[in-house]
């Protein structure tokens, strides 16, 4: 126990208070420049597209429900939810999570486009 308390104590006097629990969650300095992460956030596989001035992402959400995330950005730093474009798949029973395992399984790698005022989207889906 007297460990901890030192411990602690030593927390608080070397390291700022506010860094220790507090997280940058914007990536935007204000000033021109940015900071990484863009987006603070698990988004892997990205694909991202421009139509006229606005840029389009959407990347692999797996087993997660409402999945296929769409966001949309003016500047490629600031980013902003959009929609879902699937909001479950009814094929099976584990993707409710009723006493299957469906980590890593589903949506993968979505590819974006647009065409003649339409966004289509194609992705892998893993079942087994």
């Amino acid at each position: 126990m007297k460990q901890r308390a030192i411990l602690f104590i030593f927390i608080l006097l070397f390291l700022p208070l506010g860094n220790l629990w507090a997280q940058q969650t914007q990536s935007d300095n204000g000033n021109g420049t940015y900071t990484n992460p863009v987006i603070y956030a698990d988004f892997p596989d990205p694909d991202v597209i421009r139509v006229d001035f606005v840029y389009y992402m959407v990347s692999t959400t797996m087993h997660i429900f409402p999945g296929v995330t769409i966001l949309k950005s003016y500047d490629l730093v600031n980013w902003e939810y959009c929609s879902n474009a699937v909001q479950r798949f009814d094929f099976s029973k584990c993707y409710n999570l009723d006493g299957c395992n469906r980590y890593a399984k589903g949506q993968w790698a979505t590819s974006l486009k647009y065409h003649n005022g339409k966004f289509y989207l194609l992705f892998n889906w893993l079942s087994t």
